[in-house]
Formats: C-alpha cells, sequence, structure tokens
C-alpha cells in the first residue's frame, strides 16, 4: 500500500448554527482546516474509510453539532466499492463535497494527521480495511510539535487538530469501526491497531441510520481509554449505550440482532415471492401486517418467543409443509427448510422440560431451554 499523504486541502462549507439561521459569527466553518469562523476553536479533522450513506449521514451531524459547540472541522474521505472508487467520478465527489467531504484517492491520503478515523464499509471488507488502516497509520510519525504526518512527508499542517478531551496535539488517533463485521475479525483489527499505536472502538449500528441520524442507536465497547476518548470527542451522538466490555463485545451484539432482522426480512421476502405466484399477495401480506400491528414492541417478542417452546413441535410439521408448498410454488425454501430444522431441534431440547410460566420474561424462557 502506497503511504503517500498528498490528499488536497478539503473544500470549505458552512454549518447552520444550533439556532438554524445562516452561517454568522456562531457558526463555523466546516472543511477548510482554518480558524476563521469568530473563535480560537481548534480544528478536528475527522477520517471517513468507506464514504457512502453513512458516512455522509454522519459527517452533516458532526459538522452541524459542532455548528453548536464552536469547533472546526474537516473531513476527508475514501471509497473502493464497487462502482465509487478511485478515479471517482464527478458526481461522487460533489455528493460527498455536500457533507464537506473530499475524496482521497488511498486510505494513507485519508487517515494521515486524521484526530478520528471512520471504517464503514461492507462487511466482508471490514478486516482487509481495518488492517489497511492500521499499516497507514503504522507508518505515521509524530514530529517535534506533536503533530501526525506521513513517513513521505505530508505538510504538518495538513494533519494539525486539537480536541478537547480526546485527540489534544500528539494524542493516538482514534480508530471507529462501524462495521458488521464478526466479534474475531474486530479482534484481528483492534490488534493491528493497537500494534500502530492507535486507540480503537467497536461501536455497532443498532438500527437504520437514514431514519434515526446522529440518535441511531449505537453500542460501544473497547478498552477503556479508548471509550473515554469517544465520549470526550462530543461528535453528536445522541443514543450510545457503553457496553463496558472488550472488543468485539458490541459486534456480537450487533451479528446477533442481524439473526433476528435479516431472518425477517428473508422470510417476509420468501414468503411474499411465493404468495404472489399463487395470486393472493394482497391476503398474506395483509395478514402479516395485521399481527404485526396488534403485538407491537415486548408483547410481540414475548408472544414469539415464549409461543415457540411451547409449540416447537407442532410448529415443526407445520414448516415441513410451508417447504413443500413453496417449492412446489417454484420458490427456493431456505428460510422456511432452516425453521423447520430449527423448531424440531427446539422441540427435542423441550421434550424434558417444563414449559415457562404465562408471566415469564423472554429470557428466563430462553435459559430454561439450557
Amino acid at each position: 500500500m502506497t503511504t503517500e499523504a498528498t490528499a488536497e486541502a478539503p473544500a470549505p462549507v458552512t454549518v447552520p448554527s444550533s439556532t438554524g439561521t445562516a452561517a454568522s459569527s456562531d457558526t463555523v466553518a466546516v472543511g477548510n482546516g482554518s480558524e476563521e469562523s469568530g473563535s480560537a476553536a481548534p480544528t478536528l479533522t475527522v477520517a471517513f474509510v468507506g464514504a457512502g450513506e453513512v458516512a455522509r449521514i454522519f459527517a452533516a451531524g458532526i459538522a452541524a453539532h459542532a455548528g453548536a459547540t464552536g469547533r472546526i472541522v474537516r473531513f476527508r474521505g475514501f471509497n473502493a466499492g464497487r462502482r465509487n472508487r478511485p478515479p471517482y467520478a464527478a458526481d461522487f465527489r460533489e455528493l460527498n463535497a455536500q457533507t464537506g467531504i473530499t475524496l482521497a484517492d488511498t486510505v494513507a491520503e485519508a487517515v494521515a494527521g486524521a484526530d478520528i478515523v471512520f471504517s464503514s464499509v461492507v462487511a466482508d471488507q471490514a478486516e482487509s480495511t481495518g488492517l489497511a488502516i492500521a499499516e497507514a497509520l503504522g507508518t505515521g510519525v509524530v514530529d517535534e510539535a506533536g503533530v501526525a504526518g506521513s513517513v513521505s512527508g505530508a505538510s504538518a499542517t495538513d494533519g494539525a487538530s486539537t480536541m478537547d478531551g480526546a485527540a489534544n496535539s500528539g494524542a493516538a488517533p482514534l480508530v471507529i469501526d462501524l462495521n458488521a463485521t464478526t466479534p474475531e475479525a474486530i479482534r484481528t483489527v483492534k490488534a493491528a491497531l493497537d500494534t500502530a499505536g492507535a486507540r480503537f472502538v467497536d461501536a455497532s449500528i443498532m438500527d437504520t441510520v437514514p431514519v434515526f441520524r446522529m440518535g441511531v442507536p449505537l453500542c460501544i465497547s473497547g478498552d477503556p481509554e479508548a471509550i473515554a476518548a469517544f465520549t470526550a470527542a462530543d461528535l453528536g451522538f445522541t443514543n450510545v449505550r457503553d457496553l463496558q466490555a472488550e472488543a468485539g463485545t458490541a459486534s456480537t451484539a450487533k451479528v446477533l440482532r442481524s439473526v433476528v432482522m435479516k431472518a425477517l426480512e428473508a422470510s417476509l421476502v420468501e414468503s411474499f415471492r411465493a404468495a404472489e405466484k399463487a395470486g393472493i399477495l394482497d391476503v398474506v401480506a395483509d395478514s402479516v401486517v395485521a399481527t404485526f400491528d396488534d403485538m407491537l414492541g415486548r408483547t410481540l417478542v414475548d408472544d414469539l418467543v415464549k409461543s415457540e417452546m411451547l409449540h416447537a413441535r407442532r410448529r415443526a410439521a407445520e414448516m415441513e409443509g410451508a417447504v413443500s408448498t413453496l417449492e412446489d410454488l417454484g420458490v427456493s425454501a431456505f428460510v422456511s427448510a432452516g425453521a423447520r430444522d430449527h423448531l424440531a431441534h427446539i422441540a427435542e431440547l423441550m421434550h424434558d422440560r417444563t414449559p415457562v410460566a404465562p408471566e415469564a420474561t423472554p429470557a428466563e424462557a430462553i435459559r430454561n431451554l439450557g
């Protein structure tokens, strides 16, 4: 990997003040690295490795929060997706520029001198991306002024930044991994970043970013020093849950949540494809929606979990029929076959156990399985 750090200075954009009015002396310039906004606020440099939708939403949120707290922020980004990768198309550069992100041509250029680095890529690229970030940061040097730069000679001012309580002069960069990857991959990346002298936070996004934006539920785990740096950075996230556990724990939570959410999505599509072929899509979809609407929140989870314990054997037989029906309609029964096998397994586990009482919690029902 090249270690050149020649990223161009990000173009300035303005961010409304906390009152939502037009830019004035109480706003900050985001992206230009200067301190000409009427305050002596320090500059924070944030890099996004993976300059997609999540990066743009978070950059906008961080910028808006900076506008309210009087800090100057500049953003760099790097992207290596199938469609958007160097050399970037003009429309992709413009899309990122709208939130103050200036795109770099290499990971090393993007992270050189950064106070905070976000990694946000597709799951199967998460580990290799984290290792690339570690490699780029590991080639960095700290000059006598305490400013991180690149071995190949990035200017000291390009990466200069100070952040109250978090990334002060000479502090190790903070890498925040947002990827939906495995705990094992997270631990591998953390080890590489430890060697590179960076601090690392395992941060799992637990809902939909375009919907909740900076209020998206975020679980974090990692070394106490790294967690403290993340908290002190005050980036504007409003729904953060510190698991007070080692890196990899937040990713475990994300993966296990995905077992539910992705399987639910897959089961809906599997069912609805077959219903469309049978000419009854509206009937099936309306029934499912009505059931979900009637069983909102914890009641839904309670009913589904405890009901399975009581009726697993009968439902396994029902899903055997579902598999046959789907196959007859020409739809692959991936989810339904798995559900059938799962229910048969639960039925065996429940064979010599007494079902929990109706008032039991889902956790008590799960623990009853042993």
